[in-house]
Order: C-alpha cells, then sequence, then structure tokens
C-alpha cells in the first residue's frame, strides 16, 4: 500500500484531514483470481480525475497467471455510490493492465450499499450481473467468532444477571443521547465501555469531533449537545477503549468479552446510522454470541427481519421491557428466538460462502482468518 500526497481534487472530495492519509486500493493475487480492495474512503468517490491519480506499483507485479478480478467495494461501510466510479475504476485498471481487458471483472459490494445511477455525462454500463452483494457485516463477524478461542461457544445466556451491556464503540452524539437515557432509568444495571481517546478516520483524537455533534442535531430535530458536555462525560467514564470496528482484526475483545457475556443479559445496540437499516459487527456479535438484544432504533429491525431473523423485542417503550427483561425475562421465549437466529445466520453464511466461491473459486481455500482479512477495511494493514 502506498501513501501519497493527494491532488487537489482529493483534498476537495475527502477532505483537508484524510488527505494526509491515503490508502489506495489494494491488490492481492490468490490462484488465478485478483482481489482489489478498495478502501471506506476511496469507494464513494464519484470524481473521475481521483481514479486516474492512484499509484501503478503493483504493475511491478506478475499477473499473468489471473483469470478473474474481484474488487471488494467498500466493504465494512455503509455508503453511497456512483456506477460511474466503478467505471472509472476499472478504467484506469485496463489502461494500467490492458492484458485485463478480457478477464471478467466482478464487484463484491456490501449489502448495504447503494449503488446510484451515473450523473448525466458519466458512463453507467456496469452490468448487473457484474454486482454481486453480501452482508459482509453478517460474514465476517460470524469468521471472527470461529477464531475465538473454544471457550466463548460455551458461555451460554445469563437470564437473571440484571445487567444491560452497552458497548457504542466510537460515541458518537445520537450513542450519547442513548447511554445518557439509559444511566437515567438504570443507574445500577448498566455495564458499558468507552473509549476517550477515539479513533477518527486518520487518527486519535481526544474529544467529540463537531461534525457528530451537528450529526445529532439533525437526527434529533435540533436537539443539539453542548460539546462540553460530551467532552467531560466522556473523561469521567472512561473506561477500556473499544472501537468495534477499527481495533486490530486479531484483537477478538473487540466484540464481546467472555467477561460481558457472564455478567450481563441483554444488550442495547446504536448502530451507526440509528435512521437507516445499516447493520454492522455490534448486531451480529449479540446474534452469533447467543444473546438477546434491543436495537435502540426500530429501523435496523425491518432490516435484520428481512433476512429472516427475529426480535426480542417490539413496542414503544424500551425502557419499561428492559425493566421486565433483567427481572423476569420469558426464558423459554428467549432461548427459542437465540436459537432461530443462530440458525437463520449459519443459513445466511453459508449461502454468502456460495455467492463469493462463484466469483472467486480460492474462497473455500482460505483459513478463517484470510478470509476475514479479504472482507474487511484495510486501514491498518500497512505494506
Amino acid at each position: 500500500m502506498i501513501f501519497a500526497q493527494p491532488t487537489k481534487i482529493q483534498k476537495q472530495v475527502l477532505g483537508e484531514v484524510a488527505s494526509n492519509y491515503i490508502l489506495w486500493p489494494k491488490f492481492d493475487a490468490v490462484g488465478t483470481t485478483l482481489i482489489i480492495r478498495i478502501s471506506n474512503q476511496w469507494a464513494h468517490i464519484s470524481t473521475e480525475d481521483v481514479w486516474v491519480d492512484f499509484p501503478s506499483k503493483h504493475n511491478t507485479e506478475d499477473y499473468s497467471q489471473i483469470k478473474q478480478i474481484v474488487v471488494v467495494w467498500n466493504t465494512f461501510e455503509n455508503c453511497v455510490t456512483t456506477n460511474a466510479s466503478m467505471i472509472w475504476f476499472k478504467q484506469e485498471l485496463i489502461k494500467q493492465h490492458p492484458n485485463f481487458s478480457n478477464i471478467p471483472c466482478n464487484f463484491l459490494c456490501c449489502s448495504s450499499i447503494e449503488i446510484n445511477p451515473s450523473p448525466p455525462g458519466c458512463p453507467n454500463n456496469i452490468k448487473n450481473d457484474n454486482l454481486h452483494f453480501v452482508d459482509t457485516f453478517e460474514l465476517s463477524t460470524k469468521l471472527l467468532y470461529d477464531l475465538w478461542p473454544n471457550w466463548h461457544h460455551k458461555v451460554s445466556w445469563h437470564p437473571y444477571t440484571k445487567k444491560i451491556l452497552f458497548l457504542p464503540g466510537k460515541l458518537r452524539p445520537h450513542r450519547y443521547l442513548v447511554l445518557k437515557g439509559l444511566l437515567n432509568y438504570f443507574p445500577e444495571n448498566i455495564t458499558f465501555t468507552l473509549n476517550k481517546q477515539l479513533v477518527a478516520n486518520y487518527g486519535k483524537i481526544e474529544i467529540p469531533i463537531e461534525e457528530w455533534l451537528n450529526e445529532t442535531a439533525r437526527l434529533y430535530d435540533g436537539s443539539g449537545i453542548d460539546y462540553r458536555e460530551v467532552r467531560d462525560f466522556m473523561i469521567e467514564h472512561e473506561t477500556d477503549p473499544i472501537d468495534t470496528a477499527l481495533l486490530r482484526i486479531n484483537d477478538y475483545t473487540q466484540l464481546i468479552s467472555k467477561q460481558f457475556l457472564e455478567t450481563t443479559s441483554i444488550s442495547v445496540i446504536a448502530e451507526t446510522h440509528p435512521k437507516t437499516n445499516f447493520i454492522t459487527e455490534k448486531t451480529y456479535a449479540c446474534i452469533v454470541a447467543g444473546r438477546p438484544f434491543v436495537q435502540y432504533e426500530d429501523f435496523p429491525n425491518r432490516q435484520l427481519e428481512s433476512r429472516g431473523y427475529q426480535m426480542f423485542y417490539k413496542g414503544n417503550n424500551m425502557h419499561r421491557f428492559l425493566e421486565d427483561f433483567i427481572i423476569n425475562p420469558n426464558v423459554k421465549e428467549v432461548q427459542d428466538i437465540i436459537k432461530h437466529n443462530i440458525d437463520v445466520l449459519n443459513t445466511n453464511v453459508n449461502n454468502a460462502h456460495k455467492k463469493i466461491s462463484n466469483i472467486f473459486p480460492e474462497w473455500n481455500d482460505l483459513d478463517s482468518q484470510k478470509q476475514v482479512d479479504m472482507l474487511t477495511t484495510f486501514l491498518s494493514i500497512l505494506d
């Protein structure tokens, strides 16, 4: 991977902070398949000038054995991209490697990605049969848990711990509001972790960035939060640093640790985009670990139900539900939902493996760790 000085266009598209650390497409030859991974910061870019600037270090590699190309497009991020972005990327790829022009090229996309039509005057000829959608959060979370020590799958659900677990990852403003509400209702029954050193896209910062506060005002009809309030709260309650998306892939405590599984009985999930059906490892970690959870917003439930999962809670009074749950849960009903969801997860994951292996024949020969590395972002992977 190459860190390069950005062009003027890149600065306009990515922003001044991001421009210091440009992550160019990463090339991995696996057997006769060339895997090209596109980082989060690139996949949504719809400006032709940017794609023609990525460096050609990989041109020195011998790709004569390549028979198919798979572009992993913005995995592990929810974004909106345009058809033109894929066209421009493919055009530049063929310009650098003319021998690729007749090789099948498929795009493996996270299922939450929206592929918009190209703007007027832009190319718009990516065929639907070249786009393959897999819920990569669902698949990679399952793969991660398969890599855990054996004890993990032996930790059964503990129904009477009377503790609620909240693992926010980055404490975005809407998650701060969620946690603040939980602390008001359950001051003695909430277990949570915060990380004062929040990881932004390109480095650590010690207080929430202003953008996150503005985001809260937009999401909650102008009910903004005082910047100092969030900062002081984070400093006062700092515990173990947990950022579920950006920790190193081998640090499996990024999901749900054995301690949390044994000492809490239900999780509250506040996803990155609470007003959309964007499901991340925060939710899938609960499913694969076999534990109850509630989504703070109802939107993600619709996406989960469309994938076959059952919800533990439906209604309009989540705090009342949690209050009843930690005192007297319906154990049989909860155990049935846990089993159902694990069965659905296994079915979905097997289907995802089949989809990927159709365009990437060597996929099933890779071990779980290599499959995880192929699917997830590579912000922390340096060549």
